[in-house]
């Protein structure tokens, strides 16, 4: 008898059934990819550092220093376990050519060539396994593997005045810590003998002066240790806690987002569960009194209904988390590529299994508690919902004569929404949803897209950048360049700026402050979180993450020692910032060039002057500088995450779509159920099968402009303070979206608007023909 009923009741309602059946499974195929993505994730990151042997605490240096003090430091200090240092090679993106094609001088990424390491911080190729070039061969970052589309046997060739050299590719670089394409350096393996050649005819030389810890060692306090000894420590210090943050973010972002997704599923898929509940308890309101009236207890009626749901939705959960295994690989590719394949392990099974299960156990949750309804209905009033007149009489028997039907139409739709609007609530909330859920990803997209984003890394807009990193005689080629621009009449204004490295004096300890910006900041300015920039040479400004680091807010001191003597500086500002691990600072000091760590010069061009040909030109005449544009800077820097992220926005786009679409048709499925009586008086009245679609088409797209104005506003507030969070760890946490009000305010809501009057029309297009025996005669 159960099977019976079952199957009659999918026969019945095969549409809305399977409907249903596709959201649970989506809902359940999003959460177990999610949990996968996080999962293989935080597997492959571990894996690659553990096969590479990453260093725990990375110290750039550029220029001379005292290894055999280093050894000492390394000998004597029990928190060290391992110590080299390694010598790389930087050569400039206009000496390397790719498979014979033009240099890319417009690039921001800096080419290091290194030979192996042989005791740690080992280079992988695609397999993980350590890569050893022969002479004449090279191995690349996978970064220009996917930039550039190369493949195993393409050549490189290394330019330098009269120098040339090829290399054969013979393998693609996995990197513990310059993986990332967020990361601007990027290290090329080349054999012990090529590296000598090289490094007598082109390029600069720069150490990584590297430490693996004992095992419970705290990298900050051995940071600290570091800085006290007087070691090199005037350019960057990286600790292996920040390049897994850096490895995983760009995934990390998706990740985040799917996990946003699939819990607006998880919610959509509960609302479509009550409505359709509703709507099948409207429309056997009669077989529920009849049962009651036999003696069948409410628990046993509510065990069939709850029965077709849990078969239903165990099947759903299970083929998704099925389909999560192979779809999973899409959003997955970038992890593998950049980290390998992460080994089968018991956990990434059970988890996102776990994750299935959960979507079951919410689903048969939400079952049990709209169910409930069953105790407040009695047989005596479901018989009487049930019944039905007897008489027959003709549609349009009492008709309307000649009215502004149109108008009409219109202001019945409006009464019904006002009159009822708690009913209509539901149907607004999951607009708002839809609407949040399109609009959210695209706005994020758009922001990290836009030219002011370049705000987010501490940076002012400009037309140009120009780069300049510490080499041989690096300060003449700045005295030079910017000589050259002062006389450029193609420049409409430029500021130069040098980023330096200073003492920091905390508690009577020294300790390094890097990466501090000097030059004028009332030009090329930058939004401040609290604050402002610095206005004489006795104030600071600094990136959220240091001041956290500090403890310090606007207002608090500071003590540098600058040129050797104290200086108490005043935090004026705190910003954000996504580069150098989102620690940098902004001051007004004089410095030493012995200090500086790079040079750095923004640039506006006049109007009409091209910034591709003037980019070109600039990147010939000042070699090594990198000069970019802004749009390509951020292009490269965020190339992957906006790539990932326009595929989330297209998949958000769909699934936005999709749901309005089923809850408007399973709204309006209990709808016509509950209001059978009144379609019939309107009927019975001579209105036609088109004046009642228009009225419920009227009722959804009122329900649609409330749903959308809130939706956006929710998009606009607390989706920006998601995308916030986002981004807090890397130094941003307070995300301004960027957006496009021609998608955002009409090309999104006219689809979602086409989507529901379609769905309207087609829901609606059988309410002229109930019959007049619908029509209760009290």
């Amino acid at each position: 008898m159960t099977g019976r009923i079952i199957r009659k009741d999918l026969a019945r309602n095969k549409i809305v059934t399977l409907t249903l059946f596709c959201f649970i499974l989506i809902a359940s195929l999003l959460v177990s990819g999610a949990v996968r993505i996080v999962t293989e994730m935080t597997g492959a990151v571990d894996a690659l550092f553990s096969q590479a042997a990453a260093p725990d605490f990375i110290q750039m240096h550029t220029g001379d220093f005292d290894q055999g003090a280093i050894d000492r430091f390394a000998e004597q200090t029990s928190m060290v376990t391992s110590q080299q240092t390694v010598e790389m090679l930087n050569i400039d993106n206009a000496n390397l050519a790719f498979a014979g094609r033009q240099p890319a001088t417009n690039s921001v990424m800096e080419n290091g060539f290194v030979r192996q390491n042989e005791e740690f911080d080992f280079l992988l190729d695609l397999d993980n396994q350590v890569v050893r070039p022969r002479d004449g061969e090279i191995a690349v970052p996978i970064y220009y593997l996917q930039r550039d589309d190369l493949a195993i046997g393409d050549t490189l060739e290394v330019v330098d005045g009269q120098y040339r050299k090829e290399f054969r590719i013979i393998a693609f670089v996995r990197d513990a810590q310059m993986n990332p394409s967020l990361i601007s350096s990027k290290r090329f393996v080349v054999s012990e003998a090529d590296f000598t050649e090289l490094r007598a005819h082109t390029g600069s030389e720069e150490y990584l002066i590297e430490f693996q810890l004992a095992e419970g060692v705290d990298v900050g306090e051995f940071e600290r240790v570091y800085q006290s000894a007087g070691l090199p420590q005037k350019d960057t210090a990286i600790t292996a806690g920040l390049l897994k943050l850096m490895n995983a973010l760009t995934d990390g972002l998706v990740a985040a987002l799917v996990i946003l997704v699939s819990l607006l599923i998880i919610t959509v898929a509960l609302l479509c569960l009550r409505l359709t509940l509703l709507a099948n308890m409207e429309e056997d309101t009669r077989e529920i009194g009849v049962m009651k009236a036999i003696g069948i207890k409410s628990k046993d009626i509510r065990g069939l209904y709850l029965l077709k749901y849990r078969v239903m939705a165990a099947l759903a959960c299970l083929l998704g988390f099925v389909l999560s295994l192979p779809l999973g690989k899409v959003f997955t590719a970038n992890i593998t590529l950049y980290m390998g394949k992460v080994e089968m392990s018991p956990l990434t099974i059970i988890l996102p299994v776990l994750g299935t299960v959960a979507v079951y156990g919410i689903v048969m949750m939400f079952c049990r508690l709209v169910l409930r309804r069953f105790r407040r209905i009695s047989a005596v009033e479901a018989l009487r919902a049930g019944g039905s007149a007897s008489g027959k009489l003709r549609a349009g028997f009492w008709p309307l004569y000649k009215r502004p039907m149109r108008w009409l139409n219109l202001r019945l739709g409006a009464r019904e929404v006002l009159r009822s609007f708690g009913s209509y609530g539901l149907l607004c909330f999951v607009f708002i949803l839809c609407v949040f859920l399109f609009i959210v990803p695209i706005n994020l997209l758009t922001t990290v897209q836009a030219p002011n984003f370049i705000n987010y890394m501490g940076m002012g807009q400009s037309d140009v950048q120009i780069d300049l990193r510490r080499t041989e005689g690096v300060e003449q080629r700045y005295t030079e360049m910017l000589k050259a621009l002062s006389s450029d009449e193609d420049v409409e204004h430029f500021a130069p700026y040098v980023t330096a490295a200073y003492p920091l004096v905390t508690d009577g300890e020294t300790s390094t402050l890097r990466n501090v910006q000097i030059g004028d900041f009332g030009q090329y300015a930058i939004d401040y979180l609290d604050g402002k920039a610095p206005q004489t040479e006795n104030d600071i400004a600094l990136s959220q993450l240091n001041a956290q680091d500090l403890e310090v807010a606007v207002g608090d001191s500071l003590t540098l020692l600058v040129e050797d003597c104290p200086r108490t500086l005043t935090v004026s500002g705190i910003y954000q910032d996504l580069t150098n691990g989102g620690r940098t600072a902004k001051a007004s000091l004089p410095w030493r060039a012995e200090d500086v760590q790079w040079y750095l010069v923004y640039l506006d061009l006049n109007e009409g002057v091209d910034r591709t040909e003037k980019v070109a030109e600039y990147a010939e005449a000042f070699a090594p500088a990198k000069v970019t544009h802004i749009d390509s800077y951020i292009a490269q820097t965020f190339g992957s995450t906006i790539s990932q992220l326009r595929m989330v926005v297209v998949l958000a786009a769909l699934l936005s779509a999709a749901v309005a679409v089923l809850i408007t048709a399973l709204f309006l499925r209990m709808l016509t159920a509950k209001e059978a009586h009144e379609l019939s008086i309107l009927t019975f009245l001579g209105f036609q099968p088109k004046d009642l679609a228009r009225q419920y088409i009227f009722r959804t797209l009122l329900v649609l402009v409330v749903g959308v104005v809130i939706g956006t506003l929710a998009a606009a507030t607390l989706g920006q303070n998601l995308a916030g969070l986002m981004f807090a760890s890397m130094g941003a946490s307070r995300i301004r979206f960027v957006v496009q009000p021609m998608v955002v305010y009409l090309i999104c809501p006219l689809i979602l608007a086409g989507v529901v009057a379609l769905t309207t029309l087609a829901s609606t297009r059988t309410t002229g023909h109930i019959k007049i025996q619908n029509l209760v005669i009290e």
